[in-house]
């Protein structure tokens, strides 16, 4: 497939997808362009809160939500696996934030209490806290004085790897959610997993919401990703996310970026070829100042109008003189054109290229 920065591709009648234009737009038109019945169970919740929180789609998918709300409603009466509860604790925010219904977030909580998902249940014996696990209790928490919020941070007191992770995806929630919470915790947890090696830079995501210069660790989390662009075209928007291919490419990896880009704005950077910014250094090294708009573009149109004028008019005299079977000076003519085409040639390339004055 050409890599053509131009090519412009529509999707299922969307806004139209410009391959290459940066990380956040492909991860965000990946995500945005999937079918309800593309993705199932937690991913789909990820991607469903995306849209409602960040892209305010709550209006055109909360039906869809409030379906899959009552689905595992059902569901968890006899299957309480983690992933099902995750679902239902982020179906019961959106829907307790969409209609103001407090009630629906208080029966969530409550069932989170009662079976146990709390971290000093959970963790600590052996048992893999899970990142989803850390979010969605942030979304459960009301205050930074309620029960979720003194367990979490009461237990969370280890410093392992495995922790840290569950504690900033806690922190990423709980700034979502704008509950106020320890943020110098939060710095300290993120300074000590971003610096960690033994975790993938998807691990590291959330700790960028709470380090100094998250943009020094962009590109490390840029590349962690499979470069979904050739894969996005050739299976047509429809991306097996079971494939061993994608195994990096994972939803809730994804929202995850896209959430944290937007936090930090990352989701107005573009990818810009190196040779911009060459050109750009020559233009800054230029003696003159440059004026595109007006002044720099007239003085161009009028070197070339005068070009064009003398070429006619000597083309036209040259062919006078061969009508009139004036040989020689027909020769001369010849010649002299081709002077005069070599000194407008290079005042042709004088316009138009842009020269590195050396510096003072």
């Amino acid at each position: 497939m050409p890599n053509n920065d131009k090519i412009s591709i529509s999707i299922n009648n969307r806004e139209p997808f410009i391959p290459f234009s940066g990380p956040f737009t492909v991860f965000d038109q990946i995500i945005s362009s999937y079918k309800d019945y593309d993705l199932i169970g937690l991913n789909q919740a990820y991607v469903y809160f995306y849209l409602y929180s960040f892209k305010q789609q709550g209006s055109t998918i909360i039906r869809s939500i409030e379906e899959k709300y009552q689905y595992v409603k059902d569901t968890i009466n006899v299957n309480q696996s983690l992933d099902v509860a995750a679902e239902y604790a982020i179906y019961s925010f959106i829907i307790s934030r969409y209609n103001n219904k407090f009630e629906i977030l208080d029966e969530a909580r409550n069932f989170f209490g009662k079976n146990g998902y709390y971290l000093n249940v959970c963790g600590h014996s052996g048992i893999i806290l899970p990142k989803q696990l850390g979010f969605v209790l942030g979304l459960l928490t009301i205050s930074n004085n309620d029960d979720i919020y003194n367990n979490v941070i009461k237990n969370a007191n280890h410093e392992s790897i495995d922790e840290e992770i569950f504690i900033l995806n806690y922190y990423l929630a709980l700034k979502i959610n704008q509950i106020e919470f320890d943020e110098d915790d939060a710095k300290r947890k993120a300074a000590m997993l971003i610096s960690s090696t033994r975790v993938s830079a998807l691990e590291k995501i959330p700790a960028l919401i709470f380090v100094e210069k998250p943009e020094e660790y962009f590109n490390e989390v840029v590349k962690a990703f499979t470069n979904p662009s050739f894969y996005y075209n050739l299976f047509n928007i429809h991306i097996d996310w079971n494939s061993s291919d994608f195994s990096s490419l994972q939803p809730i990896s994804i929202v995850n970026f896209l959430m944290v880009s937007r936090m930090l704005g990352w989701d107005k950077l573009e990818l810009v070829k190196p040779n911009l910014l060459e050109n750009a250094k020559k233009l800054k090294d230029k003696k003159e100042a440059i004026v595109l708009e007006k002044g720099y573009i007239k003085r161009i149109t009028n070197n070339l109008e005068v070009i064009s004028g003398l070429l006619g008019a000597i083309i036209s005299a040259d062919i006078i003189l061969y009508i009139f079977g004036k040989i020689l000076y027909g020769a001369i003519g010849s010649i002299i054109i081709s002077v005069i085409s070599i000194i407008l040639g290079l005042m042709d390339k004088k316009i138009f290229t842009i020269n590195s004055d050396k510096e003072d």
